[in-house]
């Protein structure tokens, strides 16, 4: 009878100990799944005065994955009803590049102060938006 409690006992906290590692990992991979769609889900947009190509923006700073450049024909569409074509395609030439830009990871917001000001040292970049007050109270 005492062999079986012991047996028991043993088979239970290795029971245990299971299920607290099980525990442990689903929920360390549900963080990362969280934080992988933060960074997917997170950009900063990045308006330039002329065009950049895509060596000159990863290169401005280790965090930037990729970029999309965003195009102003929905503007312009809108604007549409009030100018006529010719000054619609010379308003869409002197308009400012708008870039979206993606990060690798989600960055703390030291990392989004160092990354705004990395974009702003280049001579062409005019504004970032980084969306900080909703950045940070997400990251909070």
């Amino acid at each position: 009878m005492k062999s079986i409690k012991n047996h028991l006992s043993l088979i239970l906290a290795l029971l245990s100990i299971l299920f607290s590692v099980q525990v442990f990992v689903i929920v360390d991979r549900a963080i990362d799944a969280y934080k992988t769609g933060l960074a997917n889900n997170y950009s900063i947009v990045m308006v330039s005065q002329k065009s950049l190509d895509e060596a000159t923006i990863k290169g401005l700073n280790p965090l930037i994955k990729s970029y999309s450049e965003l195009s102003p024909d929905a503007v312009i569409k809108r604007l549409s009803s009030d100018l006529n074509s010719k000054n619609a395609e010379l308003l869409k030439l002197t308009l400012p590049k708008f870039y979206k830009i993606y990060l690798t990871t989600y960055p703390s917001p030291s990392e989004i102060k160092k990354l705004t000001a990395d974009l702003l040292k280049n001579q062409f970049v005019t504004k970032v938006e980084d969306f900080a007050h909703t950045h940070d109270v997400t990251y909070k």
